[in-house]
Parts: C-alpha cells; structure tokens; sequence
C-alpha cells in the first residue's frame, strides 16, 4: 500500500501539483494567463486530457474505480514527462520565449485543474486542495462538464503543503512522513494470565 501510494500520490500527483504552482511562482509571480499560441506538443497534452474525461466518466458508468484512477494517474504521469520534455527552467533563461513558457506553465495548471475536477468522486479531499493551490475558488461540487480543456482564463497561484508527503519506514521501525520522523509504538506486554485452579470437592459417601 505504502509503495502504491508513494508511486500514484506522492511521486506522480503530488509532485505535479508541487513542481507546477512552484515554477508558476517562481517565473511569473503567481499570476498565469490563458496564452493565444500552442505547438504541437500542447495539442497533443490538451488532447489526452479531454480524452482521459471522456474514458473517466465511461468507466464511472460501469463503476470500474481501478480503471478511472489508472487513466487519470496516466494523465498525470504524461505531464511529469511534458516537464521534462519542454524544460520550463531552459526557456525562462530566455527572454524572448517568455510567451512560450507561459504556455507550458499553462498547460500543466490547465491540466491539473482537469485531474482535480476527475479524482474528486474517488479522493474528495484531494480536489479542494489541488484548486486552493492553482488560486481557483473551490465549487461547491466538482463535474466532469467544467473538466473542459481551455476553460481557465487566468489565475493566481497559492503554494501549499504539500499534499502526498512521502511515506517511509525505517529499519528499526520508524514510520517517516515528509521527512517526519514517527517513533514506533512500544506494544504493552500482555498482562499475566493466571491459570485457572480447579478444586474438586472430595467425594462423598
């Protein structure tokens, strides 16, 4: 479970949320807009993630909660990879792709406002948090028609908590969340059970 929830949550969904409102802060001051011109590589993320809303809510029908999460994880792990692929911290060297990093900034915030809106029936938790951090008000219930790509027109981001910490276990036990160290609880030895004495009357005659 431990493994599970650090591979999906920690390293994949809670990382994309960390690294994108980190870099939106960081070469924007907060502040994302909707940007006019895309390239190839966008078309192609923007198109898996209206794919992935229209496979999510099929596979809610037929209430296969495995599947959805595996697509939506899929959809996250893809914009990990777009990170690498068009290297966010290479373009705000220059000052003449400023636009073009502001469409990958928001591409990945687009994106993640699309995953929270899909993980909301199966982690409800989780979506409140993702918006607060993209700087969206939180609706009063999240559907799959706002899941629309392209919809956020602009937003200031809020850096958070992170929201997955990575869970460890230590080799004397030790259970470490998000750097945390939590001791191992001592068990109490069982208490004393004292046999049962069983005294037998002497037989009369």
């Amino acid at each position: 479970i431990i493994s599970r929830y650090n591979a999906d949550l920690a390293n994949t969904l809670g990382n994309l949320v960390n690294r994108t409102v980190a870099m939106v802060n960081k070469y924007f001051g907060k502040n994302l807009e909707n940007p006019a011109v895309s390239e190839e590589i966008d078309s192609e993320l923007s198109a898996l993630a209206e794919e992935t809303v229209v496979l999510v809510a099929s596979k809610m029908k037929e209430l296969k909660v495995a599947d959805s999460l595996e697509l939506i994880m899929s959809l996250a792990r893809r914009c990990n990879k777009y990170i690498d692929e068009t290297a966010p911290w290479i373009l705000a060297k220059d000052e003449a792709k400023a636009a073009r990093l502001q469409t990958v900034m928001y591409n990945l915030a687009e994106t993640l406002r699309v995953v929270a809106i899909l993980v909301a029936p199966f982690i409800p938790s989780t979506s409140p948090k993702i918006y607060t951090q993209l700087g969206l008000e939180v609706p009063a219930e999240f559907l799959l028609t706002d899941a629309e790509f392209g919809k956020m027109q602009s937003t200031k981001v809020q850096k958070g908590e992170p929201l997955y910490p990575r869970i460890e276990i230590a080799e004397d036990g030790a259970t470490i969340i998000g750097g945390k160290r939590y001791e191992p609880k001592v068990e109490a030895p069982a208490p004393a059970v004292e046999e049962p004495k069983i005294e037998m009357e002497p037989i009369k005659e």
